[in-house]
């Protein structure tokens, strides 16, 4: 057999005959011609939201601590479950994770969602300054304004009934918002629900917007992700499930409930669990005749409307079935922490945060991963544990790990052909 370098070079060298190069040459010129048409809108977002070098991307210009948003959605009206905080009984390494090394899967049960929710979508720290308090959550968020909202839909298990759920970070605590029959639900695992506020982001970002709440549901995924892994479980993204069927599922549809707060708008379903997940077909009919409960409460006053970041979504509702194409993965760039750092602790340092510099300090800050005194005692401050650190500036504070959550989850991924899953350098152990 010729080797490489017995093949001469003008055959080494030669081009493909004109008629193999022409149907392939037309075939990806179709492709891309079909590909920049359904994705024209989301483009067209793309080249007036983005910074110029004489002018910012169109913005409020200033922040109007008037119409600041509530950083917490809440259904008044819903029945609560308060969940226990058990992330510290977690001895679970991250370098184990990342190695693939997943322990024994958990028991499903409601401490074992509780434990989900802790490491992934739950308050990680207060933080205070000149008696101005904010919360930090162990997924990141673009300006700390958390646009995502989380839902569990799970079958009875052990401590919770059957239902569809809203989390509460404030309170670690599960609103249920509609109850389901025990026949109907899935068994094996839960689903996990993301949606985002666009108000929270434009407040401050304006037009940008529609891209941070695409980028921070990538944060809350793999943040969801890395705290399934801890507990043996895996994560499956649904990508045959369409923006209609998560909102129907999550009660996002109903006008009703939404009167005058801000809509959420669907963004991905998960299947996490060690079990398999359902059809769409049975999870489509999962509220049929369900009795729904709560209103959801008005984050401001007041708004101002952003068109562009409206008719990027509606550019990019994604169908049901959407034209999804899996692409190879790499291994990952990622960090390492130390062999010692376990998830919960790496989850609560996941946080934003200056690189230390000391124009960007706070002094005299102070970071608790408990609620602070003076807020409304129906923060459960008793459940949260006293972990307080003093420090003088911001640039003394233990600096954090690199966030795993470093994806951004496309702002076109809902375009026709442009849907992508799982992204290019996820640890393969981690999600399906």
């Amino acid at each position: 057999m010729p080797t490489l370098l017995s093949v001469p070079l003008a055959a080494r060298t030669r081009k493909p005959p004109a008629e193999e190069m022409i149907p392939a040459r037309a075939a990806r010129g179709r492709l891309h011609s079909r590909l920049r048409m359904d994705a024209q809108p989301i483009l067209e977002y793309h080249a007036r939201s983005k910074h110029q070098l004489e002018r910012y991307a169109p913005g409020p210009g200033y922040m109007d601590w008037a119409t600041q948003p509530d950083p917490f959605r809440t259904y008044a009206g819903a029945p609560r479950v308060e969940l226990p905080l058990v992330a510290d009984e977690l001895a679970v390494r991250f370098n184990d994770l990342r190695r693939g090394a997943l322990p024994g899967p958990a028991p499903l049960d409601r401490d074992a969602i509780a434990l989900l929710l802790e490491l992934s979508l739950a308050i990680s720290a207060w933080k205070s300054y000149r008696g101005t308090s904010w919360a930090l959550r162990c997924n990141p968020s673009s300006g700390n304004l958390h646009p995502t909202e989380g839902y569990v839909v799970c079958a009875r298990v052990p401590g919770l009934e059957a239902g569809v759920y809203h989390y509460v970070s404030r309170e670690h605590a599960l609103e249920r918002r509609a109850r389901l029959a025990d026949a109907s639900a899935p068994v094996g695992g839960v689903l996990v629900g993301l949606a985002s506020i666009y108000w929270r982001e434009a407040w401050k970002y304006g037009i940008r917007a529609f891209r941070y709440c695409n980028h921070d549901c990538g944060h809350a995924i793999a943040a969801v992700a890395y705290a399934v892994a801890a507990l043996g479980w895996r994560t499956r993204y649904l990508a045959e499930a369409g923006d209609a069927d998560v909102a129907r599922l999550l009660g996002l549809d109903r006008d009703a409930d939404f009167a005058q707060a801000e809509r959420e708008q669907p963004d991905c379903l998960l299947w996490v669990g060690a079990g398999e997940p359902p059809s769409l077909d049975a999870i489509s009919g999962l509220v049929a005749g369900a009795t729904w409960a709560g209103a959801a409460n008005q984050l401001s006053a007041s708004h101002r409307d952003w068109p562009d970041i409206d008719h990027a979504h509606a550019a990019a509702v994604k169908p049901r079935p959407p034209l999804a194409a899996r692409r190879s993965q790499s291994s990952s760039p990622w960090a390492q922490a130390d062999g010692k750092t376990t998830v919960a602790a790496f989850a609560r340092q996941r946080r934003r945060c200056g690189r230390g510099h000391k124009s960007t300090s706070i002094k005299c800050a102070r970071v608790s991963h408990r609620p602070q005194p003076g807020q409304d005692k129906s923060h459960s401050n008793r459940r949260w544990l006293n972990r307080s650190v003093e420090v003088q500036s911001a640039h003394n504070l233990p600096k954090p790990l690199p966030c795993p959550a470093a994806i951004c989850y496309s702002w076109c991924r809902r375009t026709s052909g442009l849907a992508c899953w799982p992204p290019v350098g996820w640890p393969k152990c981690l999600v399906e």
